[in-house]
């Protein structure tokens, strides 16, 4: 069974872990540090509030950081908040420092690896394989799609923080409010369910894309291959207008998979905003709490909810990117089915010449 977004993310995430060889484990445990830090920080705003206006009543975070500060017999007053909230953010800091190093890490061993795995694999593959696809498409998995699986990455790592984030958040919502809890996680069903046929198409177009570089570079590197035969027969204006309309195909991709990312973030702050009007409408009108409890849980939901139309908007990013790692694994896959069963074979002369007649230069569809 598929689940649409869930069961893609635990896809990618198996992938990047073997490729990564479990570093991946590394980064999600700083993505949680730092998720739990931020959540921490932003969560000191309401005690600083009670305590500026002199309000005593305590909620359900007052009570736990006091807890949380007796342990090292400090009361919990503005001065120790304000303290609180510097050391908090300063050890954030520092664990960003230490995610960003080992995300840096993996990135490049990653980009290395890729690499040189599929140059290995050219000199191994059979010569009849090799025919059956164009230089510009070997050309494009190495100097365009390979970096295209480092910026899937690295959006990739980006969707596990933003996940990380939404969970603590909504952990942290159940222990101040249930009923913001279900409401928030209803307006994240109603915005996938909406997002989810934009997210689909933009892996399609991201795919499309990939093939389209591949015949963009095909042109090229014939064109320089061929240069002195294209001169001499004055054939440029063939190859111009076949590059034309190869660069107009990519081009119209490149606009549709634009387009798609800019009706999802038009769609996003109007959606939010107009949530958030009906839940304070709500909280004011029907249950008729009072302007700082609904202020706090107005905060709550809107970090929340934002996190979340954060987490599709990059989603729909990772969906543009996700075509390099598809192309270069079906490369790869492809290219281990068609490995000389020998090994290398060495000739060291030849027993007669190699002659070739009836030669003629074709490029594309000329």
């Amino acid at each position: 069974m598929t689940i649409p977004i869930i069961s893609p993310l635990i896809s990618h995430f198996t992938y990047f872990r073997k490729q990564s060889e479990n570093k991946m484990f590394l980064l999600v445990l700083t993505y949680l540090l730092i998720g739990i830090t931020d959540s921490i920080g932003v969560y000191m705003i309401f005690p600083i509030i009670n305590l500026s206006i002199g309000n005593n009543q305590e909620d359900n975070i007052s009570i736990f950081l006091n807890k949380l500060l007796n342990i090292f017999n400090v009361k919990l007053s503005f001065h120790s908040s304000l303290l609180l909230i510097v050391a908090i953010y300063t050890l954030k800091g520092a664990i960003v420092f230490i995610e960003g190093v080992i995300q840096a890490q993996i990135s490049t061993d990653l980009l290395k690896k890729k690499r040189y795995e599929i140059v290995s694999k050219f000199s191994k593959m059979k010569y009849s394989f090799f025919i059956k696809h164009s230089l510009g498409y070997y050309n494009n998995i190495v100097t365009l799609e390979i970096p295209r699986v480092l910026r899937s990455f690295g959006m990739y790592c980006q969707l596990i923080s933003t996940i990380i984030q939404i969970s603590i958040y909504i952990c942290a919502c159940f222990i101040l409010n249930f009923k913001i809890t279900v409401f928030t996680i209803l307006v994240a069903v109603i915005f996938a369910f909406i997002v989810n046929f934009i997210s689909n198409k933009s892996k399609i177009l991201s795919i499309s894309i990939s093939n389209a570089n591949s015949q963009i570079q095909q042109i090229l590197i014939q064109l320089l291959n061929f240069f002195k035969y294209i001169k001499v027969t004055s054939s440029f204006h063939f190859i111009e207008n076949l590059y034309r309309e190869r660069v107009n195909k990519h081009t119209f991709l490149e606009f549709k998979i634009q387009l798609m990312s800019s009706i999802q973030k038009a769609f996003t702050d109007p959606f939010i905003v107009g949530m958030m009007a009906f839940f304070l409408l709500y909280q004011v009108t029907f249950l008729s709490n009072t302007p700082v409890s609904v202020f706090v849980l107005a905060i709550f939901f809107y970090k929340t909810s934002s996190r979340i139309s954060v987490f599709y908007l990059e989603w729909q990013k990772f969906q543009t990117a996700i075509g390099g790692p598809v192309v270069v694994d079906e490369l790869n896959k492809q290219i281990s089915k068609n490995l000389e069963s020998n090994g290398h074979v060495l000739i060291n002369e030849f027993k007669d010449s190699i002659k070739g007649s009836n030669i003629s230069l074709h490029i594309g569809g000329y």
